[in-house]
């Protein structure tokens, strides 16, 4: 583990091992105000979802977002928002699959291991 993710695990106060193939649904609330990297955090759906990201290595989160112009431009300002508080860019990505005036939902995805013919993990 790079040392950045353990001190951001430590900054997050990652407590017990969260579950995988959660979805958290993003406050409405979040876009009323300025926008900082503390405002993110702040708000317990996104500070869970970053917690979980960063303890499963590998792992992806997907952006759910409406087909509407407001909507995918708060899907990519969070995006951004994920990929300055430790989330890498290649993980995040945004998916137009909610109705109109539905909030965001973000997605943590299991990374998929491979097993190989006799059981084990394929470290390929």
């Amino acid at each position: 583990m790079k040392i950045g993710k353990v001190v951001l695990l430590a900054w997050f106060g990652l407590a017990a091992s969260p579950s995988l193939g959660q979805d958290w649904e993003v406050s409405p609330e979040l876009w009323e105000q300025p926008r900082s990297g503390a405002a993110v955090r702040a708000q317990a759906p996104l500070r869970q979802c970053i917690e979980a990201y960063l303890a499963q290595p590998g792992a992806r989160i997907l952006i759910h977002h409406a087909d509407s112009e407001e909507s995918l431009l708060q899907a990519e300002e969070l995006r951004a928002w994920l990929i300055a508080l430790a989330v890498e860019a290649a993980q995040v990505g945004l998916v137009s699959d909610l109705k109109p005036n539905r909030n965001l939902n973000v997605e943590l995805i299991s990374p998929v291991s491979r097993k190989s013919h006799n059981g084990q993990e394929d470290r390929k």
